[in-house]
């Protein structure tokens, strides 16, 4: 496995399996490109500040696994935009340590989406949310498994995941499954979790004034989408994707 140390003010690419260590008190960008299937680890020095991305449209299979130092902080944020086999995990191995991801997928055609996250409070002090909400059309499918894991060690910690699903056709499938997994009782742990058709009651109002009923689908599917990839915080990055979704979504 390929070995990158990366430092405060540097980014980094990433195109295959790697053992990543961002140094203490660093801030770093780095971009997940994987060419095929890979597995990456992530180290966050204590009070890091790193920042993730990656946009996946190869149905490769990708492993992630984030291990969070005391106090640091690490923001991942994907776009899925394929079928693919994923795994994205954080740990949060020190005092203080907080991570937060966002998954946005679209998939079409006969794609075939699964996506399994773990947030795992292992210290004292630890926050951490995880958002996953995408699309599916025509035959395809998706499967979300997320996982909340608060360990005995795990006092105060706070998390929220929640997984949203929007189907665009009768045969797109989909199922999303979290769960909690506590061992301390001094925690704030939820989660949430919903598949829905297109809100009728929205393309009714939207068509009650003047806008035709495929764009109003487009305006109500890009708004979902929307909703979470511009809760990204990094500007360009948010900027990037959007775009991105955007011209997956206009694809015939």
């Amino acid at each position: 496995m390929r070995k990158l140390e990366v430092g405060n003010g540097q980014s980094a690419i990433v195109i295959g399996g790697s053992e990543v260590r961002v140094e203490a008190g660093a801030e770093a960008r780095i971009v997940f490109k994987p060419a095929g299937d890979a597995k990456i680890e992530l180290y966050a020095g204590e009070k890091s500040r790193v920042h993730c991305c990656m946009v996946s449209d190869t149905g490769a299979t990708f492993a992630l696994t984030n291990h969070v130092g005391p106090g640091a902080i690490v923001h991942s944020s994907f776009l899925w935009l394929s079928g693919a086999k994923a795994s994205v995990s954080s740990i949060l191995e020190g005092t203080g340590a907080e991570a937060y991801d966002i998954h946005a997928f679209i998939s079409r055609d006969e794609c075939e989406l699964g996506l399994d996250t773990l947030l795992c409070h292992e210290a004292k002090g630890t926050k951490g949310d995880v958002l996953v909400k995408g699309v599916v059309g025509e035959s395809a499918s998706a499967r979300l498994g997320g996982r909340i894991k608060v360990g005995k060690g795990g006092a105060g910690a706070e998390s929220f995941l929640a997984e949203h699903v929007m189907l665009l056709g009768p045969e797109a499938r989909a199922s999303a499954n979290p769960e909690l997994e506590i061992e301390n009782n001094d925690v704030s742990s939820r989660h949430a979790a919903s598949v829905s058709q297109i809100d009728e009651a929205k393309l009714f109002y939207l068509m009650s004034r003047g806008v035709g009923r495929e764009d109003a689908s487009g305006l109500i599917v890009g708004g979902f989408l929307d909703s979470a990839i511009g809760k990204i915080g990094d500007g360009e990055w948010r900027g990037a994707l959007m775009e991105r979704a955007r011209k997956a979504l206009a694809r015939p």
